[in-house]
């Protein structure tokens, strides 16, 4: 055992030597004299650079080989070679490379859809504070041998469709320096090339979920890697939002993912929404390549991997998936390219698994904006909506209980200007989001005191971002929480412009949310100026349980009982609530699918 450890320290020691010898000497002074500098064993020598403010950036590190060619549709391969051309000498880390290629339909896209897109896009970035960026003897900067910080690794939403690391509203500059945290942020492939699903029995099969392999992947790389950037590959809090959190869960119930990181922060995460299993996910790839521009037989995978990326695209926006939706899995419309709960990586949907006890149970931030479901109903109805149209899809949604609902939403709407889009928010939000989860960790992990709970309820100051969704301009939607926790404002000079409150807002969270990657606690280490946030479950020994949740209101922070407590119970007797498979739509899926293309034709229902 000691001769075989010599010897491979011997190989790694001249391995080294060579490399420096191979490396042209001009080039590699160059590369020392301005930046930011790491030398990685394996991956060679990295240029970073340092922001005006003195933060380290490098952006466009590859934590895989290209996923192109015969490699599409295949997991991720481990990028270990030296990154670097031989005529430079080291890889340029100082510019963004594209994200995955997508048909981004998201609010403000100059800020959370990529601006260029390639299929060659398996790159991620890394955040280094400034403290931990010392001078070399050449002029340049290198980062900090002695010290190592924990990493926040972040998964960006957009439905499993789009969504990139290189935009502005995820650049983790801020975050990092102001948490004093190693910040990574990663691109993994979305749409029918991150999602596909072709089981052909052969050894090209095409088993989907390929955008949670990359992560895994990149999971990897920081584990290997990130010492050299100044991190903790022992302290890696994952935290993403939407499809992000969605992801996140999934890391929490998969052995793949459970030795790669260490804590969670889940935003917006909803149980409620099902991803397919492998026949509906088979459906959907027949259906998918049966409407491709292409002469490639269906089962033919060597042939469609050689498909221009512009036809797979195209066909994505013009199939119709929502006919393809399970009529007793209606969810499944909001992510029609979602993960597959193909037995391995996902071996059930992430209710189950939580709820039987199966997730890590690793010490967890979870939480919600206040009208997470007006975006998804905006996106549908962009015009208010009348009482008979909330009737009427409340009742194909609940069947009998449809008219419960619409008492327990409250909406008492007698003017000329009633919009029934706001009770539907409501109902979307309950649904999908808050009160599944609650009943989740109410079931599963009310023992467990490494359970925080969030409410988010600060409205923008910026309504104009909501473009064309402007049902959300006075509501805190869907991913409203993002610009805080990122500390966007400086990125965006006169076109966002926080106010005195909303400064002190992003400052707290950041500290919750690095305390929280240094120690499991938000409180800790810093617990200065902020609100103590106790777990969710105050007496986890209690039958009667006290489930606590701080409560970022409209200019305001404080912790109190959750009164979402009432709101849920409601829900908890409605029949085929928690597993909408057991739900039974008496008009059928085709009312509910006309029903939000034509408003009009609701009323007959």
């Amino acid at each position: 055992m000691i001769g075989t450890v010599l010897v491979l320290g011997s190989c790694a020691l001249i391995g080294g030597i060579m490399y420096v010898l191979l490396t042209p000497k001009d080039s590699r002074n160059s590369a020392f004299e301005d930046g930011v500098i790491v030398e990685d064993e394996t991956l060679g020598i990295i240029k970073g650079l340092e922001t005006s403010e003195g933060i380290g950036i490098f952006m466009g590190i590859p934590f895989s080989e290209p996923p192109t060619g015969a490699y599409r549709w295949r997991r991720p391969r481990e990028k270990s070679t030296p990154l670097h051309n031989e005529d430079q000498g080291y890889y340029d880390a100082t510019y963004a490379r594209p994200g995955c290629i997508q048909n981004c339909t998201l609010p403000s896209p100059d800020y959370v859809c990529p601006a260029e897109m390639s299929e060659d896009c398996l790159h991620l970035n890394v955040y280094v504070p400034s403290r931990m960026l010392i001078p070399n003897e050449q002029g340049g900067l290198v980062i900090k041998p002695e010290e190592k910080l924990p990493v926040m690794f972040w998964i960006y939403g957009g439905a499993f469709e789009g969504g990139g690391s290189n935009v502005i509203l995820y650049d983790g500059r801020y975050l990092a320096e102001s948490g004093d945290v190693i910040v990574v942020t990663v691109n993994y492939r979305v749409g029918p090339l991150g999602f596909l699903y072709q089981d052909n029995g052969k050894e090209d099969a095409a088993l989907g979920n390929f955008g949670i392999w990359d992560q895994i992947e990149s999971l990897k790389w920081v584990q290997k890697h990130i010492t050299k950037f100044g991190g903790d590959k022992d302290q890696v809090t994952m935290f993403g939002q939407s499809a992000g959190g969605q992801s996140t869960m999934i890391h929490l119930i998969s052995d793949y993912s459970e030795p790669l990181f260490h804590q969670a922060i889940v935003h917006s995460g909803p149980f409620g929404i099902n991803f397919r299993n492998t026949q509906e996910a088979q459906s959907l790839y027949d259906t998918f390549v049966q409407a491709m521009d292409t002469d490639c037989q269906p089962n033919d995978l060597d042939c469609l991997r050689n498909v221009p990326a512009d036809v797979i695209t195209y066909t994505e926006v013009t199939i119709d998936t929502i006919s393809l939706v399970n009529p007793e899995s209606i969810t499944q419309v909001f992510e029609p390219w979602s993960p597959t709960v193909e037995g391995d990586l996902i071996k059930d949907d992430l209710y189950t698994m939580f709820i039987e006890g199966k997730d890590q149970s690793k010490p967890m931030i979870f939480g919600f904006t206040k009208d997470e479901g007006m975006l998804f109903v905006n996106e549908i109805f962009l015009e208010p909506i009348s009482k008979q149209t909330l009737q009427a899809i409340l009742a194909l949604q609940f069947g009998d209980n449809g008219t419960a609902v619409l008492d327990h939403l409250g909406y008492d709407c007698r003017g000329p200007d009633c919009d029934y889009r706001y009770p539907m928010s409501d109902a979307t939000t309950q649904w999908a989001f808050t009160c599944q989860s609650r009943f989740v960790f109410t079931e599963s992990r009310k023992t467990n005191r490494n359970l925080w709970w969030y409410d988010f309820r600060q409205v923008w100051s910026f309504p104009q971002f909501w473009e064309p969704y402007t049902a959300c301009s006075t509501l805190s939607c869907h991913s409203e929480e993002l610009p805080y926790v990122f500390g966007l404002e400086p990125l965006a000079p006169g076109e966002i412009q926080f106010t005195d409150y909303e400064r002190i807002l992003s400052s707290k969270m950041i500290t919750y949310w690095s305390n929280f990657a240094k120690s499991g606690n938000p409180n800790l280490p810093n617990n200065m100026d902020i609100v103590n946030w106790p777990p969710l479950f105050e007496n986890p020994e209690s039958d009667d349980i006290a489930r606590q949740m701080l409560i970022f209101e409209q200019n305001d922070i404080q912790m109190k009982l959750n009164d979402l407590n009432g709101i849920c119970d409601f829900w908890d007797n409605i029949a085929g609530f928690y597993r909408d498979d057991s739900i039974k739509l008496p008009g059928g899926l085709e009312n509910i699918i006309q029903a939000v293309r034509q408003e009009s034709d609701i009323e007959a229902v």
